[in-house]
């Protein structure tokens, strides 16, 4: 919270988890964890309205948030969020990957930085993975990239 006498007393809004995903939203990502479960974030004022919310037109209906969002200068909101997907060179036919979101307030998403398209770019070697219970494995093949 701000002091408020750093904003002249105006009261902030402030930026919650207004929905998770439920039942067959989970089903294509089979034991996502809560945290991934996001459906939609919003802003609200103090009297509980909601000023502005995002998911529904966020990739795959949800906005899987995690960990953090910013307002930034220009109004649009940066989003960490989740997304899955096939990532080129992987057995698996989705993986769940981290994404960062620049989204307008309209809902629109005007920049997007996914980390499984920077694989060779942050020093990944080409592998495929499998999963196996809760650990990941690596088995040695040529990639299908």
């Amino acid at each position: 919270m701000l002091d408020p006498a750093l904003v002249g007393g105006v009261r902030g809004h402030v930026m919650v988890q207004l929905a998770d995903m439920t039942g067959s939203e989970t089903g294509m990502i089979p034991g996502i964890p809560a945290i991934f479960k996001n459906k939609t974030i919003g802003e609200v004022d103090w009297d509980g309205n909601i000023v502005w919310q995002w998911g529904e037109t966020a990739p795959g209906g949800a906005a899987q948030q995690h960990h953090d969002w910013a307002r930034l200068p220009n109004g649009n909101t940066l989003v960490l969020s989740v997304l899955s997907y096939q990532i080129s060179g992987f057995a698996l036919r989705k993986q769940l990957d981290d994404a960062i979101y620049e989204v307008a307030p309209n809902g629109e998403i005007v920049w997007k930085w996914i980390a499984g398209d920077h694989l060779d770019e942050l020093g990944f070697t080409r592998r495929r993975w499998h999963w196996s219970g809760n650990r990941t494995f690596p088995t040695t093949c040529t990639s299908t990239a």
